[in-house]
């Protein structure tokens, strides 16, 4: 698993954001009362382990607005849908330029294919660069002709604890575990996608318990 070691400036613009969300560069750079070229490695540093997220003429938030604060035995016990991110969502029957259009609009590396509201399978950004490279006309070819499908999925529940989640990502060596809840539909029984626990999170958390 990456650790990532931040400086002392970078935990501060990080308190900064999370303060002031959204707030733009110069202002950081105003309050830091450092110039905003100095802060240009921070920036990116934070944003490229997904820490921060930059919008263009809006500026910086954190990337996960909602994310809390716990302790190693709550890490242990508590359920995963405490910390799960948002999961993007698309139907098997869209096909690759639909997907590759939603993957840069939400700026995600994975989407979940659902088939009548239940998991059908997932891709990443290498399936469809992989699919993209071939030079086909890619408004014709489903997103499901390219996906991992079930039942060769991991997945967790959402009493699933986040400790569960870290060992599943770390010895399936796998980014994103999607979140999920048994549901009923038409009468079938399924499997709905609600949610989404990354490395990112994991990584989040491991730097929060450390700077207690």
């Amino acid at each position: 698993m990456l650790l990532i070691k931040l400086t002392s400036r970078q935990k501060e613009i990080i308190k900064i954001v999370e303060k002031h969300q959204p707030i733009t560069a110069e202002e950081i750079s105003h309050i830091l009362k450092i110039n905003k070229s100095t802060l240009r490695l921070d920036f990116s540093v934070l944003t490229k382990f997904n820490i921060l997220l930059a919008k263009p003429k809006i500026g910086y938030s954190l990337a996960n607005s909602h994310f809390q604060y716990f302790s190693k035995e709550e890490i242990k016990e508590q359920h995963i849908s405490e910390v799960m991110e948002t999961p993007i969502l698309i139907n098997q029957d869209a096909n690759i330029k639909d997907a590759i259009i939603s993957m840069f609009v939400y700026n995600t590396d994975i989407l979940y294919i659902i088939d009548n509201g239940t998991l059908a399978g997932i891709t990443t950004k290498k399936d469809l660069l992989k699919i993209s490279i071939n030079g086909k006309d890619l408004e014709k070819i489903p997103v499901s002709l390219i996906m991992t499908r079930m039942p060769n999925l991991i997945y967790l529940y959402s009493e699933s604890s986040i400790y569960e989640g870290i060992k599943k990502l770390n010895f399936h060596q796998i980014d994103t575990i999607p979140i999920v809840k048994n549901e009923t539909h038409e009468g079938k029984n399924i499997l709905k996608v609600i949610g989404q626990f990354s490395k990112t999170t994991a990584c989040n958390l491991f730097f929060e318990l450390l700077d207690k």
